[in-house]
């Protein structure tokens, strides 16, 4: 599954690298996720905020968003922070959708791929400078030692990211 998401990575990149006057933004924003099933292990939580960092690619009506999501109390994560790198088609302008996969990385270890769906609104607050709210539906899988069991549950966010244009 990893060699998968690098070849999409690696694909996305490489699409995006010849149109240098396209619509790229960066953006920073905050993710509340809860788990879609209760889990029955104390030291994890059912719901909390991650950080998210993206960047997009829109040259027109359809185009690419990479994102990095990180938390310090998410279900992987019993010892430190875990980072959830994911990748996503997205289609639509101030109203848009898209389609992804990413993965989690916490405590040294790489669970399997999850895939997700996205709906979102784009507001321009200022030029340059927009709102993106959005929601997100994963359908994930933590089969990772530091989980200690496997554990198959969706997970469902509400985010908003502050994007700069350039």
């Amino acid at each position: 599954y990893g060699l998968l998401f690098s070849l999409i990575m690696a694909g996305v990149l490489i699409s995006a690298h010849p149109a240098l006057a396209g619509d790229h933004s960066l953006g920073l924003g905050v993710h509340y996720w809860d788990y879609i099933d209760d889990i029955d292990i104390d030291e994890y939580a059912d719901n909390g905020y991650s950080w998210i960092v993206s960047y997009q690619y829109k040259p027109d009506f359809i185009g690419f968003q990479l994102d990095v999501e990180f938390a310090d109390d998410q279900l992987g994560a019993a010892d430190e922070w875990a980072y959830s790198p994911q990748a996503f088609i997205v289609a639509g302008n101030t109203l848009y959708g898209g389609v992804g996969m990413g993965f989690h990385y916490a405590d040294g270890e790489t669970s399997g791929p999850f895939y997700g769906l996205k709906a979102g609104i784009a507001l321009e607050l200022i030029p340059d400078i927009l709102l993106d709210i959005n929601a997100n539906y994963r359908f994930d899988h933590w089969d990772m030692d530091a989980v200690g069991e496997d554990i198959d549950t969706d997970t469902v966010t509400l985010g908003a990211i502050i994007r700069i244009g350039f």
